[in-house]
């Protein structure tokens, strides 16, 4: 039988509570025990590795009947990181939401496997799925029955799930660094982990693709800190109080949060933090380059108030129309967040598009499902590659790296038959399928070994790269969320 790994916060409080954990894991008929306890002896505060229960996939699904058939209270569960990071849903409504469900049903349904596998016998595994405090060994007399976690406080009236987010972000470097780590293992693609350089026609100097552990540091927890200040008092800043207008139109639900200021930060940083009324142009900035020439779709899908759209409140970037900048816009500055938001809204909604059309040769409904089924890591992935290249060359047997985009791997994902999901693992999906044709003793189809060529060399596509890297630092950060 497939299984799903489920841990558990280290927030176990009194010595009694691990005894009643284990009592009820082992005693209850849906939950099955994957490894023995640690002796008391090797209990340390820091995760152990290989040391995990499985949750039967024949067993509860949400947070609460998961929690009572364990016999334990559901916030030392909703509470980890770990579990976030790989198995709640993805949109935010379900990240802030203290009784959010396990995204794994539909993936095991599908027959998929929703994380990498585990074994006993994995020891070297960073999937620490529980671990015990140094202080929770059970003592002599103490009661079996487990200490109530202590209730949240009450959300302040200027609470939003913006700022919920904001103020959830870790303050701990190491922390966000091995919740970055941990997720990265869910990857296949190993010139994450390496620092090169690359020419862009739009900048002068070299440009650095930095490591996954340099990008993260620099370009995302680089900005936690302000944007904690920011948000923590009752105050309201300026470009906070645009987002919210954003976070409340009827096409918000296509907006990650996560991913969203993930882009948001790698593409301006703490420039989006300002509150002014000054007129800012998107272009090269941003990562609004066509902010002014797909206006009118904020507006259709619901993503912004049409009074955003019209002069003065934007205008183009170029009047002439004869640069590179006549897609751009200028804006006030105070919606620079805003808007960057609501792009990753836009590219959603763009993605959902484009698989119904290119992948599945269906309409759009079909091609929201199929996005809508993928595991948060894999979609974010996808809508990550969808907002830095929405399109891309489609020929690829000639296909230039600097010429890919969303479309060139939806093409190649059709050709070689691959599911959407192997976008974290290409290489591996590829192994497989060549394997799987010498068993059979098959010859793939001219199309398909173009595609698989294709997939074969994505280490060097840098769009891929860096698409992979925003997606991990932001399903690190949909893993802090509370």
């Amino acid at each position: 039988m497939t299984h799903s790994m489920l841990s558990l916060s280290s927030s176990l409080r009194r010595p009694c509570a691990v005894a009643a954990l284990l009592a009820a894991f082992t005693a209850a008929p849906s939950l099955s025990f994957a490894a023995p306890p640690l002796p008391a002896s090797q209990v340390s505060a820091q995760p152990a590795p290989g040391r995990f229960y499985q949750v039967a996939v024949s067993g509860p699904r949400s947070v609460t009947t998961i929690a009572k058939a364990a016999g334990i209270d559901w916030r030392w569960i909703e509470a980890s990181a770990w579990n976030r990071a790989r198995y709640f849903d993805a949109t935010i409504q379900d990240n802030l939401r203290p009784n959010g469900g396990l995204s794994m049903a539909a993936r095991f349904a599908a027959g998929g496997s929703a994380v990498k596998p585990l074994t006993q016998t994995s020891t070297g595994s960073a999937y620490p799925l529980l671990w015990l405090p140094a202080a929770a060994a059970q003592e002599p007399g103490a009661s079996n029955e487990p200490e109530p976690a202590p209730p949240r406080p009450a959300a302040p009236a200027t609470d939003s799930p913006a700022r919920r987010l904001f103020r959830s972000l870790p303050s701990s470097w190491p922390t966000f660094l091995a919740t970055v780590n941990g997720v990265a293992e869910q990857v296949d693609l190993p010139s994450i982990h390496r620092s090169t350089t690359t020419s862009n026609p739009q900048f002068d100097d070299p440009v650095e693709i930095k490591s996954l552990a340099r990008f993260a540091e620099i370009n995302v927890y680089g900005h936690f800190q302000r944007v904690r200040q920011a948000t923590a008092g009752t105050a309201t800043p300026a470009w906070l109080s645009e987002l919210e207008v954003v976070l409340a139109q009827p096409g918000a639900a296509s907006i990650d949060l996560p991913l969203a200021f993930t882009i948001a930060m790698r593409e301006a940083g703490s420039n989006n933090l300002e509150s002014g009324s000054a007129m800012a142009d998107t272009y090269g900035k941003s990562g609004l380059d066509f902010l002014y020439e797909f206006r009118n779709e904020y507006v259709k899908t619901g993503l912004v108030p049409e009074s955003w759209i019209k002069s003065p409140a934007m205008e183009r970037s170029d009047p002439t129309e004869k640069t590179a900048r006549k897609g751009a816009a200028k804006i006030p500055e105070r919606r620079l967040m805003a808007f960057a938001f609501a792009a990753v809204g836009r590219s959603q909604n763009e993605l959902s598009r484009k698989v119904g059309r290119y992948y599945l040769d269906a309409d759009t409904a079909r091609g929201t499902s199929a996005v809508h089924r993928l595991a948060p890591l894999e979609r974010r992935i996808w809508v990550a590659l969808c907002f830095g290249g929405p399109g891309g060359d489609q020929n690829l047997a000639t296909v230039k790296t600097s010429k890919v985009g969303v479309l060139t791997f939806l093409q190649a994902f059709r050709d070689a038959g691959l599911g959407l999901e192997h976008i974290r693992d290409i290489p591996a999906a590829v192994r497989a399928r060549r394997s799987a044709a010498e068993t059979h003793g098959s010859v793939p189809s001219a199309a398909e070994e173009t595609a698989l060529s294709f997939l074969e060399r994505v280490v060097d596509i840098h769009r891929l790269n860096i698409a992979t890297k925003t997606a991990i630092s932001a399903q690190a950060i949909a893993g802090t969320a509370r």
